[in-house]
């Protein structure tokens, strides 16, 4: 980085996982993610709807998809987009 190099490097929060069990010719999905409210963690199974002690930890073979998104870009009000 030069002198006058004005690069940002983006930095990216987890905001939620969905997770798959079962096959591929059929299964079960579930999801986990945190409340834009109150930054809580909450699990998704269907009908039922819990709040999480923790966070995810990464460590889980049934993770399908992660969604992240892009936290404290110079210019933007707050944090966050």
């Amino acid at each position: 980085a030069g002198a006058g190099d004005t690069s940002v490097i983006p930095k990216y929060e987890l905001v939620a996982v969905s997770h798959h069990s079962g096959s591929l010719e059929g299964g079960h999905y579930t999801a986990q993610a945190r409340s834009i409210f109150d930054g809580s963690w909450y699990s998704f199974n269907d009908s039922s709807v819990r709040r999480e002690a923790a966070p995810p930890s990464g460590a889980s073979s049934s993770a399908y998809v992660l969604f992240y998104r892009m936290v404290g870009l110079p210019g933007t009000a707050g944090s966050s987009l």
